[in-house]
This record gives C-alpha cells, sequence and structure tokens, in this order.
C-alpha cells in the first residue's frame, strides 16, 4: 500500500464515521462531542495499518533455508563392508 492510502483511508473512513456518529449535530438536533471527532480518525488508521501488517507477515515465507535430503552411508547387507549411499 503506497503511504498516500494510508493516510486517505482513515480520513475517508474518519470522515464517514462522524458524518454517521455526529449527523444529529449536522441538523442542530445536538452539540458536537470533540472527543468522538477525534477518535473516529485513528481508530480507522490502526485498522488500516494492522490489516497491512497482518497481509505483509502472510505473504513472507516463512524460512528461506533450503532443506536437503538426509544422506548417509548405508551399509550393505550382502558386503558388510562396502558402503554405499541412498
Amino acid at each position: 500500500m503506497a503511504r498516500g492510502q494510508d493516510i486517505q483511508i482513515p480520513l475517508v473512513v474518519g470522515s464517514i464515521l462522524n458524518l454517521i456518529n455526529q449527523g444529529e449535530v449536522l441538523w442542530g438536533a445536538a452539540e458536537l462531542f470533540i472527543p468522538h471527532v477525534l477518535l473516529n480518525y485513528p481508530v480507522p488508521f490502526a485498522v488500516s495499518l494492522f490489516s497491512a501488517m497482518q497481509a505483509r507477515a502472510q505473504s513472507r515465507p516463512v524460512s528461506t533455508t533450503v532443506r536437503t535430503a538426509d544422506v548417509r552411508p548405508v551399509v550393505s547387507a550382502r558386503n558388510p563392508g562396502r558402503r554405499t549411499t541412498d
């Protein structure tokens, strides 16, 4: 996600939440409650940031170590002195 989108999402979502939560203020039926207005912006930002971090963590490989087959010398049943690799 681009840096500009990191800020745009909370601004859009926060503004929509303010319209929903403080809509009565627009019609003059209630007074503006500043703490609610201010909390409507960091909450979507935190959710967006958490989601981006989760997506990034899930897209990374767990391990970059290449596993190789366990190759040990095998003693032949016919000839105990002869060693081969399978």
